[in-house]
């Protein structure tokens, strides 16, 4: 999807190339953290989520690819099933529901 490290299959299995800049970098993060604490674990997602919200990218027509992506992967992580607190919110959601019935 972007660089070396943002999106599925990227990263790793391409040969551990070097991120291409700040964004690049929280993702290569992100992968890191899922190898070290497991799959979809909720901390990698608010992780990624507060480092791309400290990228600053440039204005101008150039950065429009770096722009759409941070905008993206922070409204997507931002927004994951993951709470701050680790619990996944489909657990909850399912809770409810089953109250309901």
């Amino acid at each position: 999807m972007y660089g070396n490290w943002c999106g599925p299959h990227h990263g790793f299995e391409d040969g551990a190339q070097p991120p291409i800049d700040a964004l690049d970098a929280c993702c290569q993060a992100h992968d890191q953290c899922y190898v070290d604490k497991g799959y979809f674990d909720c901390s990698c997602d608010d992780t990624i989520a507060a480092c791309l919200a400290r990228v600053s990218v440039p204005a101008g027509f150039t950065y429009n690819e770096q722009r759409l992506f941070k905008g993206a992967a922070m409204m997507y992580f931002q927004n994951s099933l993951c709470r701050s607190d680790g619990q996944w919110v489909l657990e909850h959601a399912f809770q409810k529901l089953r109250r309901k019935l």
